[in-house]
């Protein structure tokens, strides 16, 4: 029964990798046929009273749009091989019929079904139903991990049940209805470039909730982040002003980093305090000192960090989305991995109980704000890249969005629960439904009062699914 599973696990992953790849290859074929044809279709979008194509939102009218501007590009050619330098110098009215019968003729042809022009086509379907078979592949990785040491006569309606209880399944539901909803309201939804864009919104957020969830499985908060990744940028962009290699200054913002998240980590482990009233205070502190060292203006990157936003692997997926994807499999590693994770999660759990075992509460207090200052230093960078410019005030509000994320990916306030797998599907979907709200035209203001209704219903639902456990 395992082999077969695992074998089914393989299966589903290899099809939804390989669904994945013939959509970005479908969607790369769309952008290159298309290519040709992009200023003929802004001109006649544009004679039907709209500022440009993209606004065209009806799919009958966009192609017609589509095949008015193939034939268009046609004519123009057909035009060019009898002498003319476009279609609109010829005046003979007979000529002009025979040019566009042949036009037409020509669209016709480029529009026959081979297998390029069908997958160009199909290709959003195709990346719907990957992300579908991907998303079955999880379910059964999850499923997988959790029925480990459990009784093999444990029941199908048991393993439901328990599935159906983990907050990671219910995050992966409403992702996928969500997907399908914005997708079949606007198609753009679901195109790669968007998927992509998706990811760099949330590469500095993801960077953050994987930070803030380490310290909330550990029993700890940070609220100093958003303004401590300001200090490290503002760090990094003054030694770049004054000519140091980007290495030092890179290593100048990580140290920086390191000795705001010891601060924070000896005073809350020495002092005994609550970590949330610390770390606001700290907050304000490095707050301060971000403003004394930029004057309150903006600090440019010169250009140096650019290399994060526009490098990209296989041609489509950015460098600084990769460097998040790192981050996550960091914590995921060090939490579930190594004794270091263990020893946090029992810290987390109970500190007494830990401190009785003989684990050394403090130290490792210490050394978990610490970590968690080096990852909040990579998001500082990431920010920098997609900015190229950065001030005191940049990184406000972000510690608040990474704690909500962590929250709604099943990481509790009490310490010693949740999972890196919850708190990024947590981030991921704050990151589908801002771009969701962007993509349907919400109005700015209504977008305020729904991450208002998302912080609620996060501490909610965590204080719901702590309470029925308890029970």
């Amino acid at each position: 029964m395992k082999k077969g599973m695992r074998q089914l696990r393989m299966i589903l992953l290899v099809l939804g990798l390989l669904l994945f790849v013939l959509a970005t290859v479908g969607e790369s074929l769309e952008r290159a046929e298309w290519e040709p044809y992009g200023g003929y279709a802004e001109d006649i979008a544009k004679a039907k009273g709209y500022k440009s194509y993209a606004e065209v939102t009806e799919e009958t009218l966009q192609e017609e749009i589509r095949q008015q501007a193939m034939v268009e590009a046609a004519c123009n050619a057909v035009a060019l091989e009898r002498g003319y330098k476009k279609f609109s110098k010829v005046k003979d009215e007979a000529e002009i019929e025979e040019i566009r019968t042949q036009a037409k003729a020509l669209a016709l042809a480029e529009n026959e079904n081979n297998f390029g022009t069908l997958l160009a086509s199909v290709w959003r379907p195709l990346l719907i139903l990957s992300l579908l078979v991907l998303l079955c592949c999880l379910v059964l990785l999850i499923l997988a991990n959790r029925s480990q040491g459990a009784k093999k006569t444990v029941r199908y309606r048991q393993r439901i049940s328990g599935m159906l209880k983990d907050q990671r399944m219910l995050l992966i539901l409403v992702i996928i209805v969500m997907v399908a909803v914005v997708g079949i309201i606007n198609p753009k939804f679901v195109r790669l470039a968007n998927v992509i864009a998706i990811f760099q919104q949330i590469s500095v957020l993801g960077v953050l909730t994987m930070a803030q969830a380490m310290l909330l499985i550990s029993g700890g908060i940070d609220l100093s982040m958003g303004n401590m990744m300001s200090l490290v940028g503002v760090t990094v962009a003054t030694l770049l002003m004054k000519d140091q290699p980007l290495f030092i200054a890179v290593l100048g913002g990580m140290g920086v980093a390191v000795l705001c998240g010891l601060f924070n980590g000896i005073i809350i482990a020495k002092s005994r305090c609550i970590p949330l009233i610390i770390t606001l205070g700290t907050g304000q502190i490095f707050y301060g000192i971000g403003l004394i060292i930029c004057g309150g203006s903006f600090l440019q990157f010169k250009d140096k960090l650019e290399f994060l936003r526009k490098i990209q692997l296989y041609n489509f997926l950015p460098l600084m989305v990769i460097f998040m994807l790192v981050v996550v499999l960091f914590v995921y590693v060090l939490l579930s991995r190594t004794k270091f994770g263990r020893r946090i999660v029992a810290i987390g759990g109970n500190e007494k109980n830990a401190y009785l075992s003989g684990i050394h509460v403090d130290l490792y207090k210490i050394i978990t704000y610490a970590i968690s200052a080096l990852i909040v230093s990579v998001a500082a960078l990431i920010l920098g890249a997609r900015l190229n410019a950065i001030t005191a005030t940049a990184g406000s509000g972000y510690e608040t969005d990474a704690l909500v994320a962590a929250i709604i990916g099943g990481v509790t306030f009490e310490g010693g629960r949740g999972t890196v797998s919850g708190a990024f599907l947590g981030c991921l979907l704050t990151g589908i439904i801002s771009n969701a709200l962007d993509i349907l035209g919400v109005n700015a203001y209504v977008k305020v009062v729904v991450s208002g209704a998302i912080v609620v219903g996060a501490v909610v639902l965590s204080n719901i699914n702590n309470l029925r456990k308890k029970r």
